[in-house]
């Protein structure tokens, strides 16, 4: 079986807001909005193959009744790798979003912070980095072929 396709659907009731914030800070366009349905596409570097996110309102009848209840946000994060994290940190705390956990260093090899987006969900927005000497020597073999 060959996959065309993967993305996530999170069911919130500030849909408007989440469409809205993965478009201005992230790029994302809406390809296709239902009101209660929208499908995000995001430019993914080196590929012609987008990113891609979506979102619904909760309470939809013709979906099964799993389906019909908001996200309450635990327990799934979105995980966003950006070029600049120091300057999309920066713009967020300047439009008032809260840090989860605050920009710093990781010795796996990330550049990080985490808020939640206008619906609701955890987003860890991430630099790569070079991993600390200690986490490259205890996975040594991981990093072999790298």
């Amino acid at each position: 079986m060959k996959l065309k396709a993967s993305f996530t659907v999170i069911s919130t009731d500030r849909l408007p807001e989440a469409r809205d914030f993965y478009v201005r800070y992230f790029g994302f366009e809406a390809v296709f909005d239902t009101g209660w349905y929208v499908h995000l596409h995001g430019a993914r570097e080196g590929s012609e193959v987008p990113l891609e996110l979506a979102f619904m309102t909760p309470g939809n009848k013709d979906l099964p009744a799993e389906f019909q209840t908001g996200f309450n946000g635990n327990g799934v994060f979105i995980s966003i790798e950006v070029e600049d994290v120091d300057a999309i940190y920066q713009q967020l705390m300047r439009d008032g979003f809260e840090p989860i956990q605050d920009l710093c260093d990781e010795p796996w090899g990330q550049r990080h912070f985490v808020i939640r987006d206008p619906g609701g969900t955890f987003v860890d927005i991430v630099k790569s980095i070079p991993p600390s000497e200690e986490y490259q020597q205890a996975h040594k073999d991981f990093f072999a072929d790298r």
